[in-house]
């Protein structure tokens, strides 16, 4: 007999009660403080180059190499930027050891330098310096000049009366009568010379130290000289765009004339002592460019010229002149002729008379004559032209007759 089992009831449930609000309308929320909003800070764009008009004549910087045969004067032409107002205080950047002409420039500031390196620490300093001289900051640059006028001055060579600690901060006040409150300033630097510079990069690259690199010591190869050269290019460049007037200074080398001139343009020219390409190169970045020489007049008289006109044969000169395009050379030059020529040029060149010279024979250290052309401008008789065996013989080239009223 089957056995009927009861069936239990499920278990019921309880209902899961929601953890979610009853719907209905949203309450308000609370009133909050009011919280300044800043405006955005404004970022200050850093633009890469600036539109502005052409700066003044008494605003610009004069950028000058001179080059000739040694011993026609550049080192004295250099050093007489000292002689303009618009140019002092200038510092003297000797790397040859031929300041002899200098000795009665006793106020003259001075560097001696015997390394490549040490120029990148004086442009370094002349940056500063120019900083500190467009802001007005005296303090700072006297605390600089103390710091590079501190080498003790001989008792010899001092002013009386003498003590063994002076310096040349010291010393070259009581020479100038300067107050020691009151800074030098400088507004040139002269490079003395470009040629020999360049001869210390490259003892830089073979390891060569003056005074301790023995004479007969086997120096080691260049390998990276185009490295050199473009090194040489920047300082070049570097001094040419510090804000102040910079003169270089520049032995003559020949180049031979048995050379090609298709392959090289300047065979037979006198250039900047400097190697290879170099001499144009360097040549190109300056505004004035001048050949520098000695000529012993007829009579015995000896003139100075600093050729200037772009075409000679025998060498390379420019100016960027732009209202004096006549200009060939000034005779007897200083550096105060070139700022008078900048004023001038300014003024549109209405003023500009040139030196007047009788007819006369010189002897040039190189052959003046242009390239014979079939035209030749309207004031050509005004130049030098060559004149060839006719007239003697110079030092290296032709004697030179110039006309009349030149």
């Amino acid at each position: 007999m089957a056995v009927r089992q009861e069936r239990r009831p499920l278990a019921r449930r309880e209902p899961v009660v929601s953890a979610r609000p009853a719907r209905g309308p949203t309450p308000a929320p609370a009133p909050t403080a009011q919280v300044p909003v800043e405006p955005p800070v404004e970022r200050k764009v850093v633009l890469p180059f600036i539109i502005g008009p052409v700066q003044p004549v008494d605003e610009r910087y004069l950028n000058v190499m001179v080059y000739g045969p040694y011993g026609h004067g550049k080192t004295t032409f250099g050093a007489s930027a000292l002689d303009v107002p618009a140019m002092r205080d200038v510092l003297f950047i000797n790397a040859e050891s031929g300041t002899m002409s200098l000795t009665s420039r006793r106020d003259l500031d001075t560097i001696n330098i015997n390394k490549y390196d040490q120029l990148a620490r004086i442009f370094e300093y002349l940056t500063v310096h120019c900083k500190y001289r467009d802001e007005g900051n005296v303090e700072r640059l006297l605390e600089y000049e103390r710091r590079y006028k501190s080498g003790i001055i001989p008792v010899k060579d001092q002013t009386t009366p003498v003590d063994p600690a002076r310096t040349w901060f010291e010393e070259q006040r009581l020479r100038t009568g300067k107050p020691m409150d009151e800074p030098y300033i400088y507004h040139t630097v002269v490079l003395d010379s470009i040629s020999e510079l360049h001869k210390y990069l490259v003892y830089k690259f073979t390891g060569v130290d003056i005074g301790k690199t023995k004479l007969d010591e086997e120096l080691e190869q260049m390998e990276s000289w185009q490295v050199a050269q473009e090194m040489f290019r920047l300082l070049v460049r570097s001094f040419r765009d510090l804000p102040m007037h910079t003169i270089f200074v520049s032995g003559e080398s020949i180049e031979p004339a048995e050379r090609n001139r298709r392959r090289n343009p300047h065979a037979g020219q006198a250039l900047p002592k400097l190697a290879g390409q170099m001499a144009a190169d360097v040549a190109g970045f300056i505004d004035i460019v001048g050949y520098l020489v000695r000529e012993i007049e007829a009579g015995g008289d000896t003139h100075r010229y600093l050729y200037l006109g772009a075409g000679y044969e025998g060498w390379i000169s420019k100016h960027r002149f732009e209202n004096l395009p006549d200009l060939e050379y000034v005779e007897n030059p200083t550096l105060a002729s070139l700022i008078d020529l900048a004023r001038k040029d300014a003024e549109h060149g209405t003023s500009v008379t040139r030196p007047a010279a009788p007819s006369r024979t010189v002897t040039p250290s190189r052959n003046t004559a242009r390239p014979a052309a079939a035209a030749q401008p309207s004031s050509a008789a005004a130049r030098p032209q060559g004149s060839g065996s006719s007239a003697g013989t110079g030092r290296r080239g032709n004697a030179v007759r110039r006309t009349a009223g030149r």
